[in-house]
């Protein structure tokens, strides 16, 4: 089966959920609703809760709005 080279969005969140691990309280949704794309991520660094959010009419679109938000 052949595939689509990734974008640079998709192959940023694939480095970031590659350190994952690293954060066993690191949280990802992604969703589609309506024809846009809605992305929330929150991670735990050095105690300190952070968290980011981006919508868009594509998945590359909500990912590069990705903007900080009040955990």
């Amino acid at each position: 089966m052949k595939h689509d080279p990734l974008s640079d969005q998709e192959q940023q969140m694939l480095d970031v959920l590659h350190e994952w691990p690293e954060h066993p309280h690191a949280q990802l949704v992604i969703e589609l609703r309506d024809g846009g794309w809605e992305i929330a991520m929150t991670i735990t660094i050095n105690g300190e809760q952070r968290s980011v959010h981006g919508v868009g009419p594509s998945f590359n679109e909500a990912w590069h709005n990705m903007n900080p938000t009040e955990a």
